[in-house]
């Protein structure tokens, strides 16, 4: 069960997620990574990865208008993201704390 934010204290991961140009697959991949950010210090997310799911919900595919419910939340909490890996396919997991660095790769 997801327990969103609200919109006034929600934070992320440190990533940006988007559809590349020309892209033939509906993921949602991370298109930037913020310096500092949980997503850089965990050292495993790289550009062009997809977005599975958020803590064991499935996303791929859906609209990125409603990916901020899933990967925002209240600093400081715990949220496992699955992403697959652009060049290899390969599917990982990371547990990160939002708004802070990283907590666990696996």
């Amino acid at each position: 069960r997801l327990n969103p934010a609200s919109s006034s204290e929600a934070v992320g991961i440190g990533a940006y997620f988007g559809r590349a140009e020309g892209q033939t697959d509906a993921a949602a991949r991370v298109i930037r990574i913020v310096r500092g950010g949980a997503a850089e210090q965990c050292g495993e997310i790289a550009l062009g990865d997809a977005l599975c799911a958020v803590d064991d919900v499935p996303v791929y595919g859906r609209p990125l208008c409603e990916l901020g419910k899933y990967v925002l939340g209240s600093s400081g909490s715990v949220v496992k993201l699955t992403f697959e890996r652009e060049a290899t396919g390969q599917v990982y997991n990371v547990q990160l704390v939002r708004g802070r660095g990283v907590l666990t790769v696996m």
